[in-house]
């Protein structure tokens, strides 16, 4: 199926403040931003649905509607906090509801500067206005994993990389290893596999470990996206995995 536009003419939405959207191609469903009254509209064939107070600025918070890993999602940002925060929200909607998928978090800690680029799916609670306090949620539990990280090798002259464990996919260990002091700051950790003796380096792009909700320790699977976030991630299973450390 063809990736086609829908342009959504002033005339017919009644509003200079609705957003044009495409539409998916892995469903029928259309998402359009009311940003007057901070509304998501969906549409589909059979039916609509409208959402409010789901996007638009709250003080210093912002939420958008973003292309992220081929689809629409949520994108909420604090630009209030002293490091930085932002999470996408992937959604599903089940007849006239509409549910968050995953959670995906960029997140830096204030304690260490360590970089949290990590998921939680299959989250299924309905999508409502405070939606952040589900956020904050998981992304509490993940800034506390890393708040007593040792990083002194990097930060003591001369300075050593460091190794912070991220997670572990049943026996492969995910490690995120910071070669600088830039990348407790604005650059990207390079993450590194590890089972006994064997390694691989997935790279200093961006790398998710995606967990599911009811345990935030094990990891599920790792994807991969592209640089811009926008197009269709990569996701490696344990077999995927496995096979990059023979």
């Amino acid at each position: 199926m063809k990736f086609m536009k829908f342009v959504v003419l002033v005339f017919l939405l009644g509003s200079p403040l609705v957003k044009a959207v495409e539409k998916q191609a892995s469903d029928v469903d259309i998402y359009v931003i009311d940003e007057k009254s901070q509304s998501l509209r969906i549409s589909w064939p059979a039916g609509k649905l409208s959402l409010k107070g789901v996007v638009g600025e709250k003080g210093e918070i912002t939420r958008d509607l973003v292309d992220f890993d081929g689809k629409k999602a949520l994108h909420y940002e604090n630009l209030g906090v002293r490091s930085q925060f932002e999470a996408y929200v992937t959604l599903k909607r089940i007849g006239h509801d509409v549910y968050v998928d995953c959670i995906y978090g960029n997140i830096r800690s204030e304690q260490n500067g360590a970089l949290i680029n990590k998921a939680v799916c299959d989250i299924n609670e309905k999508l409502i206005p405070d939606y952040e306090n589900l956020i904050y949620r998981y992304s509490d539990a993940w800034k506390e994993s890393v708040s007593a990280l040792d990083i002194s090798s990097l930060i003591q002259g001369p300075s050593n990389a460091a190794s912070i464990k991220d997670g572990v996919f049943n026996d492969i260990t995910v490690l995120r290893v910071y070669k600088s002091r830039d990348s407790l700051i604005d650059k990207l950790p390079v993450t590194v596999l590890q089972k006994d003796s064997l390694k691989h380096e997935l790279g200093g792009d961006m790398v998710f470990t995606v967990y599911g909700k009811s345990d935030l320790n094990k990891v599920t699977r790792i994807e991969v996206p592209p640089k811009n976030l926008e197009g269709v991630f990569k996701r490696l299973d344990y077999e995927s995995v496995n096979s990059l450390l023979h």
